[in-house]
């Protein structure tokens, strides 16, 4: 692998992780709307954490981890301002961030876990 490949990997983890919250955004609308868009959401991330966290890839699982969640992150957020913020968009946000956390550090968890049983 050449020297960029760790910056390639947490490229595209971020990239993923933004393009899930969009996708997701622009097929069902704003995901903290509903119960069953949270769970969509949160499942989607979880799932993809867990793929991201059991490959084979040059950078640390948990950089990765990070990125997939700074760019959920970054996706509520452009998804949320292109919508319209509101008044209480500071506290969405913050709902936004730990619940997508969660989703991620836990499909991270069981991705490492996977991969040390496969190995």
């Amino acid at each position: 692998m050449s020297s960029d490949a760790p910056f390639v990997n947490r490229f595209s983890a971020f990239a993923s992780g933004f393009l899930a919250v969009v996708l997701l955004q622009a097929g069902w609308g704003w995901w903290l709307n509903s119960g069953r868009g949270v769970l969509r959401t949160s499942l989607v991330l979880l799932v993809w954490s867990m793929v991201v966290a059991a490959a084979r890839q040059g950078s640390n699982r948990w950089d990765r981890a990070l990125a997939i969640w700074l760019g959920a992150i970054s996706g509520s957020m452009a998804a949320l301002f292109w919508i319209g913020p509101g008044t209480i968009w500071p506290i969405v946000l913050t709902m936004a961030a730990a619940i997508s956390g969660v989703a991620v550090i836990a499909g991270t968890l069981v991705g490492a876990s996977a991969r040390s049983l496969w190995h």
